[in-house]
């Protein structure tokens, strides 16, 4: 599976690209380093083989990618906004997948 998916985090629009060889395996979510510097265009190229063993969730967080909205303010771009927008998509990936938290 190789999907792109717009999701609604936190009054947001954000995509994310999600792969996999089976949806049972666990979920994996790929943090690149902060807004402006999408990754997702290198993993397509440099293929690490992850989607064997993970369903793998490429999140463009807000500010880039697919995420990206130029009409966003910096108080839009705060460090409690980014983990608050992690802890939302965390959330979405459990329900999608049917995955609970291992402890």
């Amino acid at each position: 599976m190789t999907e792109k998916v717009f999701v609604e985090i936190n009054g947001s629009k954000q995509g994310m690209f999600l792969q996999t060889e089976n949806t049972e395996n666990p979920v994996l979510l790929y943090l690149h380093g902060g807004p402006g510097g999408p990754e997702m265009a290198f993993a397509e190229k440099y293929q690490m083989g992850l989607n064997k063993q993970f369903t793998v969730c490429w999140w463009e967080q807000r500010g880039s990618g697919l995420s990206y909205h130029r009409n966003m303010t910096p108080e839009e771009m705060t460090i409690e906004q980014m983990v608050s927008d992690t802890i939302a998509v965390t959330n979405y990936l459990r329900k999608r997948f049917g995955k609970e938290i291992q402890s």
